[in-house]
């Protein structure tokens, strides 16, 4: 009887904190519990049409590793665990000519059946071919110098040297700065390569820092001096019609980003609220978790919004009255916070004699008593007891006493024994 009353207490005190849910009871967080937490971050109702993983980014608090996800109707807690993922980050590109073509992201969409066309202009001017690789020319300063195209003008020395030239400016501009040595264009098919070629990186003032002055076009892959810069203008002169498939820039030293995730499984049709922000662990992972690690249709989901938890209250582990934020013996109740060494740890907590017993536990504080032997169950160890209080010690004249009487016994027994003879 008294074991059936029993569990009907039992049942009716814990009743509060379960649920039944499809056979399975499932476990509801406690005020206790919520008051732990200092914040609280929504996740909005979901369109899920099946239960579905989703990762949430820490980012509303980077350094929280203890949540509660709870649902906002029911107050179910929701097993979750934290990831990391390390990736790099995103490198994209938007880039304009001076010919404003509308297509010039097709330069950078990394496709390369697309393309960009500039405009083109025939000038006058007579070209003749002095070898299939290396051209020369007269120099401005005198002398000849090397040209990497199959022509060259060969007009007059009066004329302009942009004679038979069309010009076009390209502007690459990348969503963070980044690093890079070198970079590659990519012509269609059929496509005399251009004559000349001019990169700048494009300071934020828009000043210009030289990586390759103006010279002769030669391989597609453009090596320059390193650069930090997150835009990118290159001058290319042309005498043929001119169509560039891709620019393409080799990053280097990618950084890494490392970023956190609470990852849970949301049902369809649900919002949940994340509690997070406290000063202890609470254990919040009642029920069976599933298997969080692969990363297979998960989706990531946003927080909607963050607030204050009127509810938290600062953690009180041993509660002392001392919040442990202030409290110099945080795992022992220790109300007046002695401290006789002056180290910021309370005489609670610490070890005087070394014996690997705290001072709040050790029968013998100042003596190393590793047993804690007590015989006389005094709560004062034998290793310091100075008195001991048990009855035998207490009286040495009692065993003396009882000895006379056990003889005086066995006499008067024999003596009775021997009468009756």
């Amino acid at each position: 009887m008294k074991k059936i009353l029993l569990s009907m207490l039992s049942f009716l005190i814990l009743a509060p904190l379960f649920v039944i849910a499809d056979g399975i009871p499932v476990h509801k967080i406690t005020l206790k519990q919520k008051g732990e937490f200092e914040s609280i971050a929504t996740v909005e109702k979901n369109d899920f049409a099946v239960p579905t993983m989703i990762d949430v980014p820490i980012e509303f608090n980077k350094d929280a590793r203890s949540f509660a996800i709870v649902t906002d109707s029911t107050g179910v807690i929701v097993p979750s665990t934290v990831v990391n993922k390390s990736q790099k980050p995103v490198l994209t590109f938007g880039v304009s000519d001076s010919f404003a073509n509308s297509n010039a992201n097709n330069m950078v969409d990394g496709k390369h059946d697309t393309f960009t066309e500039f405009p083109f202009v025939e000038k006058g001017g007579q070209y003749e071919v002095i070898d299939a690789d290396v051209v020369s020319r007269s120099s401005v300063n005198g002398g000849n110098e090397l040209m990497y195209s199959e022509e060259k003008y060969a007009g007059g020395e009066e004329q302009s040297e942009d004679v038979g030239q069309n010009v076009v400016v390209i502007d690459v501009n990348a969503n963070r700065i980044f690093r890079v040595d070198h970079l590659n264009l990519q012509f269609d098919k059929n496509i005399e390569r251009p004559t000349r070629i001019r990169i700048v990186a494009v300071n934020k003032d828009e000043s210009e820092q030289i990586l390759l002055p103006e010279q002769f076009f030669g391989q597609d892959t453009i090596n320059f001096p390193e650069a930090n810069s997150d835009h990118y203008r290159i001058t290319l002169h042309y005498i043929k019609p001119l169509r560039i498939n891709e620019i393409t820039f080799s990053e280097k030293d990618v950084p890494q980003i490392s970023q956190s995730f609470v990852r849970f499984i949301a049902q369809p049709q649900m919002a949940y609220d994340i509690y997070y922000n406290t000063d202890v662990y609470v254990k919040t992972q009642p029920m069976e978790s599933p298997n969080f690690s692969s990363d297979k249709n998960v989706i990531t989901a946003q927080v909607q919004s963050t607030k204050n938890n009127p509810l938290y209250k600062k953690a009180d582990t041993d509660e002392d009255g001392i919040v442990d934020s202030a409290d110099n013996c945080v795992g022992v109740a220790n109300a007046e916070q002695l401290d006789r060494d002056k180290n910021g740890k309370g005489d609670a907590c610490e070890d005087f004699d070394r014996d690997g017993i705290i001072n709040a536990n050790d029968n013998c504080p100042k003596t190393a008593n590793r047993t804690q032997k007590d015989n006389d169950l005094d709560g004062i160890g034998d290793a310091c007891d100075e008195e001991e209080s048990r009855f035998m010690e207490k009286n040495p004249w009692i065993p003396y006493v009882v000895l006379v009487i056990v003889f005086a016994i066995v006499a008067t027994l024999i003596i009775k024994t021997l009468k009756q003879k």
